[in-house]
């Protein structure tokens, strides 16, 4: 195995390309019992294109959120993605119109029985230096956007109940900012779970980024780190931990991963 290949550990139940990201999902508690539901998150990583999705589908169809990012994944691996990247304006901003239009076509296809959130992160190199974030999103799973020096989160998608497949066109489109301290949280709704023992979120997502490497962040958020007890979910929690800034100048293997589930 390559250091650059992403692999899944074990002791940590995630998939990781070791200092670049990492991702797990932490299925719902039953109540009542000892089990566990069938996941109606999924998770999409592709490291050759840069690019990372959380999808959260119904209980009533949990297979719409893989099902989407399949279909999306497939418009990845042509060459339009790299088509729209490489239409700039003086700003090095990505020409959004022609990107969101391609998108959209995509989107169109999702049958309206197969509903499911979709939030996105595509990582394009600027053409003198470093990178900036393209946020596509729609439905109510969030990116947040962790500032590790300052220790500060701020969420930079627009909750809203505009599921794919119910809706035809993405509703947020937005450029972020990526610095040397950037890092980025990819997660399902059920991350508000963690609140449970009244610790918000913008002191314990920080928090676990200045004690932990990025391999271990959604392990030790789901899994009672950072000093907070194990806890059973009545929600699924899909979590994607990454560090922007070790992409640049890296030929990652074509890695992509789908999951419902570990």
């Amino acid at each position: 195995m390559k250091k650059q290949d992403l692999y899944y550990d074990e002791i940590r139940a995630s998939y990781i390309c070791s200092g670049v990201v990492a991702a797990k999902i932490k299925k719902l508690w039953i109540p009542g019992t000892k089990a566990v539901g069938e996941s109606g998150d999924s998770i999409l990583i592709n490291l050759q294109k840069q690019v990372f999705a959380i999808a959260d589908s119904p209980d009533w169809n949990k297979s719409a959120s893989s099902g989407f990012l399949r279909s999306f994944n497939e418009w990845l691996n042509t060459n339009v993605l790299e088509d729209h990247l490489g239409c700039r304006d003086s700003k090095d901003e990505i020409d959004a119109k022609s990107l969101v239009e391609s998108i959209n076509s995509v989107i169109g296809n999702v049958d309206y029985f197969s509903p499911t959130t979709f939030s996105c992160l595509i990582v394009v190199p600027r053409d003198k230096a470093g990178s900036m974030g393209l946020v596509l999103h729609s439905g109510d799973s969030c990116i947040f956007k962790v500032d590790v020096k300052r220790k500060r989160l701020s969420l930079v998608t627009q909750t809203n109940f505009s599921m794919i497949g119910r809706t035809k066109k993405l509703s947020q489109v937005e450029y972020v900012e990526i610095g040397d301290a950037t890092r980025f949280v990819l997660c399902s709704d059920g991350i508000h779970e963690l609140t449970r023992r009244n610790v918000k979120l913008e002191q314990l997502i920080p928090d676990c980024f200045a004690k932990h490497e990025v391999d271990s962040i959604p392990d030790i958020l789901v899994s009672g780190g950072c000093e907070y007890e194990d806890l059973k979910f009545n929600d699924d929690i899909s979590i994607i931990a990454l560090d922007p800034t070790t992409l640049s100048g890296k030929n990652f293997n074509n890695y992509t991963l789908i999951y419902n589930g570990i």
